[in-house]
C-alpha cells in the first residue's frame, strides 16, 4: 500500500495508527478482537491502511485523514454506497477488517 509523503505523528490515542504492514508481509501484526484495519482510498487511488479500535468515533478517522493529507477541502467517506458520518463509532457501521473506505474530496463554494 502506498502512503502519503507527508510524515505525521499520532497524538490522538492508541485507538488509531497508520500501519506499515501489507498483505504481503511475512509476519502480519496480530489484531485483538476489538481492532480492525481500514483502508482509506482517495480519488487518486492512493490507499492508507490504518488500524483502529471498533469503539473509536468515526470522527477521529475523518480527522486523521484530514491531518495526514493537510486537507481543508470538504470530504465524504463512503463504504458500500453508504456515507459515513462522524457521530457513530467504527463498530456501529459494522465495518469489517480490511474494509475499503472511499474518500471523496471536493471544493466548496467559489466562483
Amino acid at each position: 500500500m502506498e502512503s502519503p509523503n507527508t510524515p505525521h505523528s499520532n497524538s490522538d490515542s492508541d485507538s488509531l495508527s497508520e500501519s506499515t504492514h501489507t498483505r504481503n508481509d511475512d509476519i502480519p501484526e496480530k489484531l485483538d478482537d476489538n481492532e480492525i484495519y481500514l483502508n482509506l482510498q482517495n480519488q487518486d487511488g492512493r490507499v492508507v491502511k490504518i488500524k483502529v479500535k471498533k469503539d473509536l468515533p468515526f470522527r477521529k478517522v475523518m480527522d486523521f485523514h484530514k491531518k495526514i493529507y493537510n486537507n481543508a477541502q470538504a470530504t465524504t467517506f463512503v463504504h458500500e454506497h453508504q456515507i459515513l458520518g462522524p457521530t457513530k463509532t467504527v463498530g456501529e457501521y459494522n465495518l469489517k477488517n480490511e474494509s475499503v473506505i472511499r474518500v471523496n474530496m471536493f471544493s466548496e463554494g467559489g466562483c
